[in-house]
């Protein structure tokens, strides 16, 4: 890990560490997208958590876990500037810093305010000054599947069908004929390859993030949920009830059937 002094800190830095990562193209999309007209200057609470996965990961289920304490009252992908443009709109605001404060005010609490992130929301974060404001206070961790092919699987159902949670509608089935291994293929390799970033990248910002997986959450999820108010000092509510878990699983038969073929077919990859 790298020394305290040569830790990214200023906003500045900080893009720099996503252009690594991300790319100067996508950082400046980004970039035109927010149209900050400031940065920076936010209140926002002293407990600050991060979470950083590979889409598909199960980040809505542990955020909606983690909001069931009281802490929190959504962790989402608040720095999404399709996201912040909508609450603009949607609340009759002046400018998208005053979007990334209602987002801090309505989806935190006095205590805490947390945010889920691959790299495109987290150059967001990096871009409205946010991050370098909080990097100091915030606590990180990174999510993962075990089963990255039954991840895959599922990157490839949403690329193919747009639904990407079970409240959102189907619009059109899927079939054993809309496989396509190679494509599939490429879906995992990228979920390892941006594991393998996120880790590099929360190393570099000197924050030792553990690691979650989203089949042990779902097999023990109140001791996961403890073990992150233990990191952010949060204490544990008595009598803890996952009561805003509002999703369903979207893996199905079809699901089984592509995971079977694809283990046949890429041995190497499984």
């Amino acid at each position: 890990m790298a020394s305290v002094d040569c830790l990214p800190r200023t906003r500045e830095e900080l893009l720099d560490l996503c252009t690594h990562y991300f790319g100067e193209e996508r950082v400046r999309k980004i970039q035109k997208g927010l149209a900050m007209p400031r940065h920076g200057g936010f209140r926002a609470p002293d407990k600050i958590l991060m979470m950083l996965f590979p889409s598909r990961s199960g980040s809505n289920y542990f955020g909606q876990l983690l909001s069931s304490t009281g802490w929190f009252n959504e962790i989402a992908e608040s720095f999404n500037h399709l996201q912040l443009a909508k609450i603009r709109e949607r609340k009759g605001l002046a400018d998208t810093h005053e979007a990334v404060q209602w987002m801090i005010d309505n989806r935190g609490t006095e205590h805490a305010f947390g945010f889920k992130a691959g790299f495109f929301v987290l150059t967001g974060a990096v871009e409205t000054g946010f991050l370098s404001e909080v990097i100091d206070r915030t606590e990180v961790v990174l999510l993962r599947r075990r089963d990255r092919i039954a991840q895959g699987i599922s990157l490839e159902k949403m690329k193919l069908t747009g639904r990407r949670h079970s409240r959102q509608p189907l619009e059109r089935p899927l079939r054993d004929d809309d496989y396509d291994g190679d494509s599939i293929r490429r879906q995992v390799l990228n979920i390892i390859n941006t594991e393998k970033k996120l880790a590099d990248c929360a190393e570099r910002l000197g924050k030792t993030a553990p690691l979650y997986y989203y089949e042990d959450i779902c097999a023990e999820p109140e001791t996961h949920v403890r073990k992150v108010c233990d990191l952010l000092g949060l204490e544990m509510p008595e009598n803890y009830a996952p009561t805003k878990v509002r999703l369903k699983v979207l893996r199905d038969e079809l699901s089984e059937r592509w995971a079977d073929r694809f283990r046949n077919e890429y041995p190497d990859i499984s």
